[in-house]
């Protein structure tokens, strides 16, 4: 795994502090960078326009905001991503069907198969 993530930089938008240690953490220890971690659309909106990135994790729920404007903006980039939820499948809008819906409490192993393929 660790030539999978080797230079990668990853864009981790997440509003569960805990959650964005541990997984900042995994990823580091892989030879990823991380941008992030941020837990607010219009930040990450701005650090999509100006920072390079390969992958990314977001996090549906933000507090009262959504992560659809982001997806839409990694998805204009042809950024990967994948989702992390709570929710179901239901909610996501029908725009983002090709993409991975992780529930949470996220594994590692599963995020890193979701952006790049099988470890």
């Amino acid at each position: 795994m660790d030539n999978l993530l080797l230079g990668k930089v990853i864009l981790v938008v997440e509003d569960d502090f805990f959650l964005d240690a541990e997984l900042c953490a995994e990823f580091i220890a892989h030879g990823s960078t991380i941008v992030g971690p941020v837990s607010n659309v219009k930040l990450t909106l701005e650090l999509i326009a100006t920072e390079c990135m390969d992958a990314a994790l977001l996090d549906i729920r933000l507090g009262a905001e959504n992560a659809y404007l982001i997806a839409d903006a990694l998805s204009a980039r042809e950024t990967p991503f994948v989702f992390a939820s709570t929710g179901d499948r239901m909610r996501v809008p029908g725009r983002f069907n090709g993409y991975r819906l992780l529930n949470k409490p996220v594994e590692f192993d599963d995020i890193v198969d979701a952006l790049f393929g099988p470890i």
